[in-house]
Order: C-alpha cells, then structure tokens, then sequence
C-alpha cells in the first residue's frame, strides 16, 4: 500500500481544542480517517516549526489520500 506523508498545522482554535482535549482525541480522529478510506495511519509525531504534526498514512491510492 503507497505511503503518504501528512502535515497539520493547528490554528488558533486547534491548540485551543488539544489543550482540552488532549493528544489522545487527534490520534483516535487520524486513525478513524485513515481506517474509514481504507488504509491506516501508522505515526502521528508533534512537531516544532513550520508544521505541527507530522504523520504518515498507508492509503490505497492517491484519490483515498
């Protein structure tokens, strides 16, 4: 399955919702998307500079992704 490379970057709102929430609710949403195209998510790593999450996904082709 092909490997995707996915890059977030949270605005305002998002950090707002991760301090709530928690990191745990963002990693069930990723693996909940990628699950629900088909594929999997298989690392969901924070990160500092111009992205903030960094995560790579194996999806069944460029459409899913």
């Amino acid at each position: 399955m092909p490997k995707y490379l996915g890059q977030v970057k949270y605005t305002q709102e998002g950090f707002k919702g991760l301090r709530e929430g928690g990191a745990a609710g963002r990693l069930e949403t990723g693996h909940a998307a990628a699950k629900s195209l088909g594929g999997s998510m298989e690392c969901y790593y924070f990160a500092f500079g111009e992205y903030d999450v960094y995560s790579i996904f194996g999806l069944p082709d460029d459409e899913a992704a």
